[in-house]
C-alpha cells in the first residue's frame, strides 16, 4: 500500500469510526499512550487508550445528527477531521486535530469546537456523562456547574451580534 493510500485509510478509519459511533474500530487505531486535550480546559488532558474511549463513549451517547464531512492532511503526522452535530439541541462544528506515530497510530487528539454555544453544549453533555461514570451525585456537581456556562454562551451567541454588527 503506497504512503498517500495508507494515510487515507488512517484518517478514513478514524473517521468511520466516528460516523458510526463505534469504539471497538476507533479503539483498534489508539496508541496505548495516547492524549485527548480537552477543548474547555488547557490542563484537562485524558491520557491512554481507556480514557480516551471514555471521552469518545460520552460523546457517542450524547451527540446527534453527527456527520463527517472532510479530511485535511498536513504533514505526514498530521490530520484534521471535520464535521458537524448536534449536542443537547445546538449545532456545532467540530474539528479533531490527530497527530499519528510512526506505527499510524494516533497519539494525540486535541479538539476545536465552535460557536461559543455549541461549545457550552458539549462540555455539559461530555462533563455530566463522565462524572456519571463516578457516581450519581458526582453527575449531578457537573450538571449544576456546567449549567450556567452553558447557558451563558446560549446568551452570548444571541446578543454577540447585535453587539458588534452595524445595522441600518
Amino acid at each position: 500500500m503506497g504512503t498517500v493510500q495508507a494515510r487515507a485509510s488512517r484518517s478514513g478509519t478514524f473517521k468511520n469510526a466516528l460516523q458510526a459511533h463505534d469504539s471497538t474500530a476507533l479503539a483498534a487505531i489508539l496508541a496505548p499512550d495516547v492524549v485527548f486535550h480537552s477543548p474547555v480546559l488547557a490542563r484537562l488532558k485524558f491520557v491512554g487508550a481507556d480514557e480516551v474511549l471514555r471521552v469518545f463513549g460520552a460523546l457517542f451517547d450524547g451527540i446527534r445528527d453527527d456527520e463527517y464531512t472532510a479530511i485535511f492532511r498536513g504533514d505526514h503526522n498530521a490530520e484534521i477531521v471535520q464535521g458537524r452535530a448536534s449536542a443537547e439541541g445546538r449545532s456545532v462544528d467540530v474539528m479533531f486535530l490527530l497527530t499519528f506515530g510512526d506505527n499510524d497510530l494516533i497519539r494525540d487528539i486535541r479538539v476545536l469546537v465552535r460557536p461559543l454555544a455549541g461549545l457550552g453544549a458539549v462540555t455539559s453533555l461530555i462533563a455530566t456523562r463522565l462524572a456519571a461514570t463516578r457516581g450519581p451525585g458526582w453527575a449531578t456537581t457537573a450538571r449544576i456547574l456546567t449549567s450556567p456556562v452553558k447557558a451563558i454562551t446560549g446568551v452570548v451567541d444571541v446578543i454577540a451580534p447585535k453587539l458588534v454588527t452595524r445595522t441600518s
